[in-house]
């Protein structure tokens, strides 16, 4: 579940009710941004057999006005907490920090935040400082790379000025056709 092939979504896949009951696993209450993440990895570490198909066999319709064109601010501390959950409750080492940090990243460089929201600013820091405890940089993507190295070499930058940089890499990330 972390690698590109796989999305720790449940909705395309099947579990027997009995890992769910046996283990103790249960979606957390209260979390709705990433509560598949804190909970499909925890299921798939106790299957005996895993198996793949290559077809959706659900239609899935996106609300242009839903939280996953939308997510408030606030609902980042979500995410966090489910990477949470997973990490204390995996049985086996993995080193989560690549995909926090590009779960995250994905939240975080929505250009409709305001960066003046306190609860912005708190899971920037957050951000900033799972970055800088990333040590293989050649895991890291280039779009992550970047800011890395800008912070290692000028670790005295305000958190603000840090975001404006992060946020132009990832716009101009986004204009780049390959």
């Amino acid at each position: 579940f972390f690698n590109k092939e796989i999305f720790p979504a449940v909705w395309n896949k099947l579990f027997r009710s009995e890992l769910y009951k046996k283990y103790k696993i249960s979606h957390p209450v209260g979390i709705s941004v990433g509560e598949d993440l804190a909970t499909t990895p925890l299921l798939a570490q106790y299957s005996a057999k895993i198996g793949k198909i290559n077809k959706a066999y659900i239609h899935y319709i996106q609300n242009p006005k839903g939280l996953t064109k939308s997510v408030p601010t606030f609902k980042i501390y979500e995410l966090i907490k489910a990477f949470e959950i997973l990490k204390s409750n995996l049985n086996i080492k993995v080193d989560t920090k690549l995909k926090e940090l590009d779960s995250l990243g994905i939240l975080i460089f929505n250009p409709n935040y305001n960066p003046n929201d306190i609860y912005y600013k708190q899971a920037i820091e957050y951000y900033l400082k799972l970055l800088t405890k990333t040590s293989n940089l050649k895991k890291i993507s280039l779009k992550l790379r970047i800011p890395l190295k800008i912070l290692k070499l000028f670790p005295r930058i305000k958190t603000l000025e840090v975001l404006q940089l992060l946020n132009k890499i990832n716009i101009f990330y986004r204009n780049l056709k390959f």
